[in-house]
């Protein structure tokens, strides 16, 4: 069971560090178009957040982004 602290934040929630984006862009292959391009983008400790878009719009590209740094 999960508990809450007083502001209402899970206890294993990172309460350090932010991912920063600055005029990041990425393609899967040299050869291919960019997937994303000059993305801008502060996430900092202790925030949750959302993406959505449309289908092909780089949701899952974004968050591969995070996971090969």
């Amino acid at each position: 069971k999960q508990q809450s602290t007083k502001n209402n934040q899970l206890q294993w929630w990172p309460a350090q560090g932010a991912i920063t984006f600055t005029n990041y862009s990425m393609r899967y292959r040299p050869e291919l178009p960019l997937v994303l391009e000059d993305l801008n983008i502060e996430i900092k400790a202790g925030e949750r957040i959302g993406i959505l878009g449309r289908t092909g719009s780089g949701k899952s590209s974004i968050v591969s982004s995070v996971f090969f740094f």
